[in-house]
């Protein structure tokens, strides 16, 4: 008895709390809209990084206690829809694929999905983003098209991908002297695209550093799961590049 008591006071307490965040919440709105003549705008980024329950909850929070009718707000999420259904999988078993668009089209309004970097348009982005540090360290055009041949043949579309390579780029290329730029590259690809093949392939070039290039190649050919294509690009790139450099690697993997 004293425990339903206790439940009922409780859910009484947070229906109270709740519609009192929801009247502060559109006055608050309201206040700023007033004087600034814009609703306010408020960003949530990377969610799908978060743990499956985390993320969930703070969707669901969100719904549940800052959805107001005539709040002056819009709320944006940054994340991977395709990750988010596999959280509401996994929240929910069992359930159908109905179920799991209508629970997503019920929480966010409008959904716009970035577009795939495109190959034409690397050298602006480039320019645009990393300019500066290019003239700083003296990287030039040939560079530049050779980070978009890796680009499409690593079969990278994603625009943070790319930073990532680049920053890991300009990264060693300070650090290291006299390294090979296209062997730099290469692995800074490698790295983030592909990093359980990066990983392997470095731990066993550094541990059997006199070995034959044969026995590499061997190790690449025996990777799974890899798609033939990539393995022939890891294979291609080892046996143009006899020497591979160890400092990157060892670097790499400190």
């Amino acid at each position: 008895m004293m425990s339903k008591r206790i439940s009922q006071n409780h859910l009484k307490i947070l229906m109270i709390l709740r519609k009192k965040i929801k009247k502060d919440f559109r006055a608050i709105t309201t206040d700023i809209f007033l004087s600034k003549k814009k609703p306010i705008i408020i960003f949530f980024d990377d969610l799908d990084r978060c743990l499956p329950e985390n993320t969930l909850l703070i969707i669901e929070l969100l719904k549940n206690y800052f959805n107001v009718e005539g709040a002056k707000a819009i709320f944006i999420f940054g994340q991977n829809p395709s990750i988010t259904r596999v959280f509401i999988e996994k929240k929910y078993p069992k359930i159908s694929t109905k179920f799991i668009h209508d629970y997503y089209k019920k929480i966010f309004d409008l959904c716009i999905s970035l577009p795939n970097i495109c190959n034409a348009d690397i050298g602006r982005y480039l320019e645009q983003k990393f300019g500066y540090f290019f003239k700083k360290c003296g990287i030039n055009q040939k560079t530049v098209e050779l980070i978009n041949r890796y680009n499409t043949n690593f079969h990278n579309h994603s625009i943070r991908t790319l930073d990532k390579v680049i920053y890991n780029y300009i990264f060693y290329r300070k650090i290291i002297k006299n390294i090979n730029e296209e062997f730099l590259l290469f692995w800074c690809f490698s790295k983030e695209v592909y990093p359980h093949i990066n990983n392997t392939i470095s731990e066993y070039i550094i541990k059997n550093s006199n070995e034959k290039l044969g026995n590499i190649e061997l190790l690449i050919t025996n990777l799974k799961p890899i798609d033939d294509d990539i393995k022939n690009l890891y294979l291609g790139f080892i046996r143009n590049n006899s020497k591979i450099d160890n400092k990157i690697l060892q670097e790499d993997l400190i």
